[in-house]
């Protein structure tokens, strides 16, 4: 009985040890903590992969984004070509503690910055921040960013 207990409380407690699979994704997915929760997120560190990544996508999964891993803090900015979602963006710095959190218009080609300095940026649904009460001082955790 007590292995059967265990694994139940591993599985609801713990939750998943893998990330869900993503239809549209195309780069690793990681379990990040974002503040006190828990998202899943691809991966986007190379030059190339930061460049394309949430163009030409239908959806988001709930509770799942992009984090862009930069290889230097730097002020940054993105902008919204191709890509159709609306989407929120948290810049964070090398603690991971976020900078700024901003609104990104699709198909916008203005840039939005994280107007000090920052080395990971995560991409979410419009509004995902707000509505899990995450903001500005929060930190973004993860394996992910120690790269």
């Amino acid at each position: 009985m007590l292995p059967l207990w265990l694994g139940l409380c591993l599985g609801f407690v713990c939750g998943e040890r893998t990330p869900p699979s993503v239809p549209e994704a195309w780069l690793p997915i990681e379990w990040i903590q974002v503040g006190p929760h828990r998202v899943s997120a691809e991966i986007a560190v190379d030059l190339d992969d930061r460049r394309r990544g949430l163009m030409f996508r239908e959806s988001l999964p709930e509770d799942h984004g992009m984090l862009f891993i930069f290889p230097e803090e730097e002020v940054l900015s993105f902008w919204m070509r191709n890509t159709t979602l609306p989407l929120s963006i948290a810049f964070a710095n090398r603690d991971g503690v976020i900078v700024r959190i901003a609104d990104l218009e699709p198909l916008d080609e203005r840039g939005v910055t994280s107007m000090g300095p920052a080395i990971y940026a995560l991409e979410m649904n419009r509004g995902w921040f707000g509505e899990h009460e995450v903001g500005v001082g929060d930190k973004i955790q993860g394996e992910a960013l120690s790269r």
